[in-house]
């Protein structure tokens, strides 16, 4: 016999089990997947051969075990359809280039179109210039920009060249009046083997410490760029391959001579590249020898530089892509095919999407190193803008300077100008505060002549280290 009170605890009950399954219906989660792309390196070099049980993954303070991984290519191509993830580190190497390839005159617009994206940072390292990370606010003005620095490259070291031609003209003519006669026998004039053999060896030596290598100051540059960016990066290196105008014939050495002689010909390894977690893509450009040397005492001979080597070899790897054709199209094609191997862990979560910020990935063992991609984007740094030329001073307007409670920003600015032989006209370095009420910088020009100059100016926030440089070019 039922009870009052029974038919009030089984009503009660009714009722919180319809209000319990009610309020699951109404706020239950959709279990969705979180895809997580990640790259792991030890000591620069990407990983191979994980299992999804090597990683350990928190989503928002929560643990969650994934439930697939998988080994992708992280691609460096993007598109309206496809943006990167997150901001990335482009670094523009440019090494002995005196020309690109037979469509240079539009290579970089297809590099920007399909490689760089709004944020990302591009730097470049070329033999005579460098220039630091700098965020990419818009692209047309960064093409333009980098497009400036490029040609400049390519004007400068087109002048070294030229210089390099007079240089062997010269021992040409001392070749053929002072040591060979029209029969190519040797003409005894006292003295002429000794000058002649030293200014080969001198043209030998400078070849070799201004063609054949990177400079230390360039590799501490990539070395700086690599390791202050803690996302994706990449490295895209245009290399000239060089020929060197070899004697045919050593002129009257001993023996031992003759062997340290050829000696000086080989090219120290600057070693291994650091890789720090980038993908170094390498295009080789075929060179164009002289045909002006007079063939009975040079000739045009491969000279393997450890520029090309050092950059070809971390190409490899990293995976990245290497190619000798000197068709920076082909080159371009294949950077957009390949990418950096990486994961994809794929862990359930119920709710809304988490963040990129909120999910921490770490992996058990000594000495490995986790590349994930961050929504944040980090502060874009000190930046020059609208350079000019005003009452013979060159004024110019700092953008994105540190100011730690409301103290003056403090700032060093260098600058060097060149005039249309690429002598140094101008050098010097000077701090200076600014205080936001006028961020702009103004530095006397002097006394210079009329004509073109290009002037290389370069800053450092002191606070942040943070650094931006420019190319202006000066018509006074």
């Amino acid at each position: 016999m039922w009870h009052r009170k029974d038919y009030q605890h089984i009503s009660y009950g009714l009722f919180l089990f319809f209000l319990i399954r009610c309020f699951n219906s109404a706020f239950s989660w959709q279990e969705t997947e979180v895809h997580i792309p990640v790259r792991i390196f030890r000591d620069g070099v990407p990983l191979h051969g994980l299992l999804k049980n090597d990683f350990q993954v928190m989503i928002e303070g929560t643990p969650c075990i994934p439930k697939e991984l998988r080994e992708i290519r992280i691609s460096l191509a993007v598109d309206a359809e496809h943006p990167p993830v997150s901001p990335r580190l482009i670094i523009l190497n440019l090494q002995n280039i005196s020309r690109i390839s037979k469509d240079r005159d539009n290579w970089l617009e297809k590099f920007f179109r399909r490689f760089v994206w709004k944020n990302d940072r591009i730097a470049i390292i070329s033999n005579h210039m460098q220039f630091p990370p700098r965020v990419v606010l818009d692209r047309e003005n960064e093409l333009k920009r980098v497009a400036n620095i490029v040609q400049t490259e390519i004007e400068w070291m087109q002048w070294e060249m030229r210089k390099l031609k007079m240089t062997l003209e010269k021992l040409q003519k001392m070749g053929e009046e002072d040591v060979y006669n029209i029969e190519g026998e040797m003409v005894p004039i006292e003295g002429a083997n000794d000058r002649f053999r030293n200014a080969y060896i001198a043209l030998v030596n400078s070849y070799k410490s201004q063609f054949g290598k990177v400079s230390n100051e360039n590799l501490r540059a990539l070395e700086n760029y690599l390791t202050d960016w803690p996302g994706e990066k990449h490295v895209i290196s245009f290399i000239y391959k060089r020929l060197f105008p070899k004697l045919k014939r050593l002129i009257d050495f001993e023996a031992e001579d003759a062997r340290q002689f050829e000696n000086r010909l080989e090219m120290e390894t600057i070693g291994s590249i650091r890789l720090s977690g980038a993908v170094f893509h390498t295009c080789l450009i075929l060179p164009q020898p002289e045909s002006s040397l007079n063939a009975t005492l040079f000739e045009w001979k491969p000279f393997p530089t450890s520029i090309e080597l050092a950059f070809s070899d971390a190409s490899r790897q990293s995976s990245g892509v290497t190619t000798d054709s000197g068709d920076s199209t082909e080159f371009i094609e294949e950077i957009a095919k390949q990418g950096g191997d990486g994961y994809e862990l794929i862990c359930p979560w119920q709710g809304d999407l988490p963040s990129r910020e909120s999910i921490q990935v770490e992996i058990a063992g000594a000495g490995l190193e986790i590349q994930m991609g961050s929504q944040t984007l980090q502060p874009a740094g000190i930046r020059l803008e609208s350079p000019q030329v005003v009452g013979g001073k060159f004024v110019v307007l700092v953008q994105n300077y540190s100011r730690l409670e409301q103290m003056p920003g403090r700032m060093e600015m260098q600058m060097v100008i060149l005039d249309s032989q690429w002598q140094i006209q101008l050098r010097g370095k000077k701090e200076f505060t600014l205080d936001g009420t006028d961020d702009r910088i103004q530095i006397p020009l002097g006394n210079l002549r009329k004509g073109t100059y290009r002037m290389i100016v370069s800053v450092i926030d002191f606070s942040t280290k943070s650094q931006d440089a420019l190319l202006f070019l000066l018509k006074i």
